[in-house]
């Protein structure tokens, strides 16, 4: 959607808080780290790494040095060697992939989705230093509340500006679209809504949503190629049951999705907010 194809996980191991940043080059990760330092508005003094090119360009090493940025460089091969970041990118590959499969969405969108997916986490992991808050009440002092999360692929009405419509009178005052998740586009934070085929907006306040809608997933067809199988088969399996409402058939198709997400490295789970607790 944005042209990225790389994204780096950057994991505070105090607060386990998730600060993901896509982009499009792998040279671009010196203005990544920069990102990062604008973030949390301070230079780590310790950045544990792989030994790729990038990590080891003359810009990270020498530009970095006057800032006491230590580098820890994992040996090539050794990945597992910085378990918390190989294990922060499991886990939210493997979110990424179930949002795409369970909703249908284009996977073209899959950067929103990376952004999102450390928001959930957030709101629904314990603080690994204080058992007694979430990550997100941690690092904000405020209590999430889950049900302002909007579930990803619903239904979205966003109010049009006057100058946006194409006639002052005559045109709809809002643009309906479908919510892609909370995530950064533009340089703007905001709820991502896909307005279009190939055309998606942000925005905050002047933004509703209908939560038991889903465009993409009633379509007779996906919208991400490498899943094109996949409305047949529950078609099939509609056909061969008889009579299964669609809610019961979506609710069958996130528990299958999900079932392969939980396979992946010890000591990492699906988010609760995933899980169906019935």
């Amino acid at each position: 959607m944005t042209g990225n194809y790389y994204y780096s996980i950057f994991v505070d191991e105090k607060s386990g808080r998730y600060l993901a940043i896509s982009y499009e080059r792998q040279s671009e990760f010196p203005s990544v780290l920069l990102q990062f330092v604008a973030n949390i508005a301070r230079f780590s003094k310790i950045l544990v790494c792989d030994s790729a090119g990038e990590m080891l360009s003359a810009t990270m090493t020498g530009t970095f040095a006057p800032h006491e940025l230590s580098l820890h460089v994992v040996p090539k091969g050794e990945h597992f060697a910085n378990g918390p970041a190989e294990r922060v990118i499991a886990l939210i590959d493997n979110m990424v992939k179930t949002l795409l499969a369970a909703r249908s969405l284009p996977c073209n969108t899959w950067d929103i989705l990376v952004e999102h997916s450390t928001l959930i986490h957030a709101v629904t992991r314990l603080c690994p230093t204080n058992k007694k808050v979430t990550v997100y009440e941690a690092e904000t002092g405020m209590i999430p509340n889950l049900d302002d999360i909007p579930p990803v692929g619903c239904f979205a009405i966003r109010f049009l500006d006057k100058l946006d419509r194409k006639d002052f009178k005559l045109s709809p005052a809002n643009q309906a679209g479908v919510f892609m998740g909370y995530g950064t586009l533009r340089h703007v934070f905001g709820a991502v809504i896909q307005v279009g085929s190939n055309a998606y907006v942000t925005a905050r306040h002047n933004v509703s949503y209908v939560l038991d809608h889903f465009p993409h997933s009633n379509k007779s067809h996906s919208s991400n190629a490498e899943l094109s199988w996949l409305p047949t088969l529950l078609a099939k399996s509609q056909n061969k049951e008889g009579s299964v409402s669609s809610d019961k058939s979506a609710s069958e198709i996130e528990d299958v999705s999900l079932y392969c997400a939980e396979c992946f490295v010890e000591g990492v789970g699906t988010p609760e907010i995933f899980l169906d607790d019935n």
